[in-house]
């Protein structure tokens, strides 16, 4: 069973996150399931980079571009 998203009001400012994120933390970042999130690394539409046979890490900038996202365009409280 998948893990719950990140609840909301947690969420850090997305100029704080840091370079490259697991899978299931970029799972919960653009609201998908664990599964499904594995899935769209496995058909390169998240991308992602194998660093050994069983660990796969999502770098964030690449992640927020695909999304639209920029830098400094956080949604923290203190983001103007």
């Amino acid at each position: 069973m998948d893990k719950p998203r990140y609840d909301r009001s947690r969420l850090v400012r997305l100029d704080e996150l840091p370079p490259t994120l697991t899978v299931p933390e970029a799972a919960n970042l653009v609201g998908l399931g664990l599964s499904a999130a594995y899935e769209a690394v496995r058909q390169g539409r998240i991308p992602a980079i194998r660093v050994s046979e069983r660990r796969i890490v999502v770098p964030t900038a690449p992640l927020l571009k695909l999304l639209g996202i920029g830098p400094g365009e956080g949604r923290g409280r203190d983001a103007a």
